[in-house]
């Protein structure tokens, strides 16, 4: 993982990983579409990545670092019910799981204050100066679970996951770019964060959710926000990191609790960073490599 301020002022990208971020039945997959055909169910180990590219400040993606995984791990807890002893997973989808999430958070942005801490306003006001963040700050986010069988993917906005499989670029996501509605402009890369409700009839955070069955021939994923995006295309990145990564890899044992510091990842992280700003790249650059053929 790395980030860099690039050409902007200011840093207010985040990212996030967090090794075991939810521990579950493998029976969670059972009601997921994207199961394997012969019903191969995950282990309990659900791992969690993200990167959030603020705008505006760095306020909402600063939130969304500390809460949104636990925010997630909450809502697939709320989805599973103990039956004869045995945790079951409850017939629903990825897709509500994370649009539920999604909403929640959207709806913390204006519904705690932060004094050092983090404290649920319930109906009243937040004390002054000390909301999370100023009605124009906002942030996009791409959200990657990865399980021993597949990858759930949840995207607002711009900052988007590509798959390297099999030598070729497997977009996960789209990118959430403004659009033309008629007269009226709809903001899809301004996705989460409160206090522009003058803006509510424009921004959505409901995020775009795809399941993918993990594959043998998967070499590497790559989540980045749009610094990278807008100047290096899908097939590159992945030529690059995965590159990267053949000639960098450790030989040496590698657990989950080492997701972030593998070295090998950070380096190919680093690579792509550095080739999108010697590109010109004008905005703050973030990059997540997670190897997958550890």
């Amino acid at each position: 993982m790395l980030l860099l301020c690039g050409q902007r002022r200011a840093m207010v990208d985040r990212a996030a990983i967090v090794p075991c971020f939810a521990n579950l039945s493998p029976d969670l997959t059972e009601s997921c579409p994207c199961k394997g055909k012969e019903g191969n169910k995950s282990t309990n180990g659900l791992h969690f990545f993200a990167v959030y590219d603020g705008h505006s400040g760095s306020q909402a993606s600063q939130f969304c670092m500390e809460r949104l995984h636990l925010v997630l791990a909450e809502e697939l807890a709320t989805l599973s019910v103990v039956q004869d002893g045995k945790q079951e997973f409850l017939p629903s989808n990825w897709q509500s799981v994370m649009v539920s999430c999604f909403s929640r958070m959207d709806k913390e942005m204006g519904g705690f204050y932060w004094d050092g801490d983090y404290h649920d306003l319930g109906n009243s006001a937040p004390p002054f100066g000390q909301s999370i963040a100023p009605e124009f700050v906002r942030t996009t986010a791409v959200v990657v679970v990865v399980s021993s069988n597949q990858f759930v993917v949840a995207t607002c906005g711009d900052s988007r996951a590509v798959l390297s499989r099999g030598g070729k670029a497997i977009p996960l996501s789209l990118a959430h770019k403004r659009k033309q509605d008629g007269a009226t402009t709809r903001c899809l890369e301004a996705t989460l964060g409160q206090g522009y409700l003058h803006l509510k009839h424009f921004v959505v955070s409901e995020p775009e959710v795809t399941c993918i069955q993990r594959s043998e021939d998967d070499e590497c994923l790559i989540l980045a926000s749009n610094g990278l995006w807008d100047v290096i295309d899908d097939p590159t990145t992945c030529e690059i990191a995965q590159k990267c990564l053949a000639s960098s890899r450790s030989t040496q044992e590698f657990g989950m609790h080492d997701l972030g510091k593998d070295p090998a990842a950070m380096a190919a992280a680093a690579i792509l960073v550095k080739v999108a700003f010697g590109r010109g790249s004008k905005d703050n650059i973030s990059a997540i490599v997670i190897d997958l053929k550890k």
